[in-house]
């Protein structure tokens, strides 16, 4: 019995320090804004190497940043906000940010989405695209986004 009452107290106290530290946590501010190029504009699912990413024009209201102010091991390729890839890769040229993703692993995830959706039957016949979204943060903190549709085409 005591002990059970032990790892109650624990437990209860370990959930309002968590809640303490989620409150503490600062407030998303707004977001600045990506120009983001996804190539091949055409995806074929049986690609192998890799799926590069252009980001560039980073601006917020009349405010703009330098790509080389991005911190590049905070970039992240989502879908839906769900986590696709992180870079293999990162160089920049004529302020332009070129990222290279996996394009095995881009492939991989969206047969998983393809298939759960259960639309697999329908794709080489259709214009299927997907919208992929690049997010990252900048050296001084602040977050950016941008985004992309590709059209994915099954061999």
């Amino acid at each position: 019995m005591r002990k059970y009452s032990v790892l109650m107290m624990l437990g209860l106290l370990s959930m309002l320090l968590i809640g303490l530290q989620l409150s503490a946590m600062p407030t998303a501010t707004s977001t600045i804004e990506a120009e983001v190029n996804v190539h091949p504009e055409v995806f074929n699912l049986e690609q192998r190497g890799v799926i590069t990413v252009y980001i560039s024009n980073l601006t917020e209201e009349d405010v703009s940043y330098d790509v080389k102010d991005i911190n590049v091991s905070t970039i992240m390729l989502y879908h839906e906000k769900t986590f696709v890839a992180e870079p293999l890769r990162v160089t920049v040229e004529d302020n332009t940010l070129i990222v290279k993703f996996d394009a095995t692993a881009v492939s991989d995830y969206v047969w998983s989405v393809v298939y759960h959706m259960g639309i697999i039957h329908i794709m080489p016949q259709e214009n299927y695209t997907m919208e992929f979204t690049v997010l990252g943060r900048l050296f001084g903190g602040e977050e950016f986004a941008g985004s992309d549709t590709i059209k994915v085409i099954s061999p």
